[in-house]
């Protein structure tokens, strides 16, 4: 999608989204807060502590956090997965480039060989709040040959998960995605339609990593809820290149405050939208010159006697 078209909002998600992802690699890097189980050390701050001390901040911080989530996806809807979930934007970063790659016509290896790369920084990632990664470079300890087999497994899986399970796990399968669905309430922030300026391009059914048609999440029907909706705003983007093609505002809006839309007015407007996109379709079809076929008399034969 051209970056002319990127929503605001778009970009302020990837500037929160790099920020979590350098957090969760900077944080035990640095040994603010460390685990190290072989070694029998926990670190805070930088320096060796009492292994109660280190694992009572780890788990206020966490308390801390889920507390937070509880109440922003209660209020406004499912930021977590959308906007704080590491394995999400990796999910869409990678769906991304295949898209890029398809559209480019770029060598297919590209996608398998970056999403190796996500699974192993993944799994880094991961791995490194509760292990000192040096074990991997060093052959003659004696936990080298376990540790890195649980390593390499461990990328296996996170390349499975990111290459063949996909965005259906988002959609389908994440817990943590059904429990955030069930507790969003409020959907304080949610995005609105308004039918009158819609190409009906279907572009951003397309770009939605949820399978979401994002016109009709106010009628909350079953393929299309807020429940579902993790406000990451991609449809915002795929709408705002269709809409340069029409005057007036842009369909697919992001708005704050509770939802007032017709439920009734959206879906007949969209149906609206669609059949004045087919009548203008057949009507074009009907004004195009048709080829009409001429037969040319056949030359007679004349004898010569």
């Amino acid at each position: 999608m051209a970056r002319k078209f990127r929503s605001p909002i778009v970009s302020a998600r990837y500037v929160v989204n790099t920020f979590i992802i350098l957090a969760l690699f900077a944080i035990p890097s640095v040994q603010l807060i460390k685990f190290d189980i072989l070694g029998g050390k926990t670190y805070l701050l930088g320096a060796e502590e009492n292994w109660l001390t280190v694992l009572t901040v780890f788990l206020s911080l966490w308390a801390g956090t889920y507390v937070f989530i509880l109440i922003s996806d209660y209020l406004f809807g499912r930021l977590f997965c959308g906007w704080l979930c590491s394995w999400g934007s990796l999910l869409r970063t990678l769906r991304y480039l295949d898209d890029r790659v398809k559209r480019k016509k770029l060598p297919r290896m590209l996608v398998p060989l970056a999403t190796f790369g996500a699974a192993l920084i993944a799994t880094l990632g991961l791995v490194n709040w509760f292990f000192d990664l040096s074990i991997l470079f060093q052959p003659a300890e004696a936990a080298f040959i376990p540790f890195t087999t649980s390593f390499l497994v461990t990328v296996g899986i996170g390349y499975v998960m990111l290459y063949k399970v996909g965005l259906t796990f988002c959609q389908k399968y994440c817990p943590i995605g059904w429990y955030l669905g069930t507790l969003s309430q409020k959907n304080l922030l949610h995005i609105d339609f308004q039918a009158v300026t819609c190409t009906v391009g279907d572009v951003c059914v397309r770009d939605c990593p949820m399978a979401l048609d994002p016109r009709l999440l106010v009628t909350g029907q079953e393929n299309a809820s807020f429940s579902q909706c993790i406000l990451c705003a991609d449809c915002l983007t795929a709408c705002n290149k269709c809409a340069a093609k029409v005057e007036g505002e842009t369909p697919l809006t992001i708005k704050l405050g509770n939802p007032t839309a017709d439920v009734d007015g959206v879906v007949q407007g969209l149906e609206d939208r669609r059949a004045h996109k087919a009548a203008k379709r057949n009507a074009k079809r009907t004004a195009s010159p048709t080829l009409v076929q001429v037969s040319m008399p056949e030359h007679e034969s004349i004898e010569h006697s």
